[in-house]
């Protein structure tokens, strides 16, 4: 097996680039045979990666954070939801600001650790998620969280920043995006079952952690073939107030939040609301959309 490490250089804003060569050395001293080509700008992680398959590459690396992942899970997962190259694996080689992905794997950030796990090579079969938006926007496949509502917002305004923020900044720029967005009515569908209600968020999770580490989903399963679709129904102070409960998971047995489980999601604002997605980290597109899961369509070395 031959790896393509697929690098973001500017991730960690520009750490990365920094660490590419203490990268490259654990994974030249656990035995790995690789290549590496490093990313240009947005959504080239993508392109790198459908090439690799088009060239017939077995195992490929997303080196960087939860957005480089994301990227290049787009390019191993077509626009319908299926495997490109069914049996390629992918890698993660963490050197992201957030790393949310690899908490619910175990994958450590170090990287000799990181290097040492490929090298054994072991791999399971994990899920994805597909959304279909109901405009012109084009679908996006996503590994670890999408979320509908105040995510987006919070997203918007931490990639307008000039700098990366850290979990100070990031939990500022949510209580500021909580205080300012607030909650819009919504018609969710979970495999035909219809709840109807004002929403400030709905999270579909096929990882556990969003945002540096709060748990959104703590009992999320990437390989239970299912999205754990998490609804806040909480007020603006509550929301505030109960935003440390994230980091624990907590928040699931608090008022105002609802777990529920399915393979097909349909989320349609009601009246004039906008709800846009924060998709793996990136604000991306708007309801209404449709959210399928795709069991089993990744094999991930972990």
């Amino acid at each position: 097996m031959k790896l393509l490490a697929i690098v973001n250089g500017a991730s960690a804003g520009g750490k990365t680039a920094r660490r590419w060569p203490e990268i490259e050395q654990a994974l030249r001293s656990a035995g790995v045979e690789f290549d590496a080509v490093f990313t240009e700008g947005p959504a080239h992680a993508s392109e790198l990666a459908v090439e690799a398959l088009g060239s017939g590459r077995e195992a490929i690396a997303a080196c960087g954070g939860d957005g480089t992942l994301s990227e290049v899970v787009n390019g191993l997962i077509d626009e319908r939801g299926g495997a490109r190259a069914p049996g390629t694996l992918l890698a993660i080689i963490p050197s992201g600001t957030g790393g949310d992905f690899r908490k619910t794997l175990g994958i450590n950030a170090d990287p000799q650790a990181a290097a040492e796990l490929i090298a054994r090579g072991r791999s399971r079969s994990i899920d994805a998620g597909l959304i279909e938006y109901a405009d012109e926007s084009p679908p996006r496949r996503f590994i670890n969280i999408a979320s509908c509502g105040v995510g987006y917002e919070v997203d918007r305004r931490v990639n307008d920043l000039k700098f990366k923020p850290g979990r100070f900044a990031y939990g500022l720029v949510s209580v500021y995006s909580i205080i300012a967005y607030g909650s819009v009515p919504a018609r969710v569908t979970v495999d035909g079952e219809r709840t109807e209600g004002t929403f400030s968020s709905i999270a579909l999770a096929n990882g556990r952690c969003f945002g540096g580490g709060m748990q959104i989903a703590p009992k999320a399963d990437p390989s239970d073939g299912l999205l754990d679709v998490i609804l806040s129904s909480t007020s603006r102070t509550r929301s505030i107030l109960g935003a440390r409960h994230l980091y624990d998971g907590t928040h699931l047995d608090r008022p105002g939040s609802t777990m529920l489980r399915g393979t097909e999601i349909e989320i349609e604002p009601l009246g004039d609301s906008r709800m846009g997605f924060d998709v793996d980290g990136e604000a991306l597109g708007f309801a209404p959309a449709t959210i399928t899961a795709l069991p089993g369509v990744l094999d991930i070395i972990c």
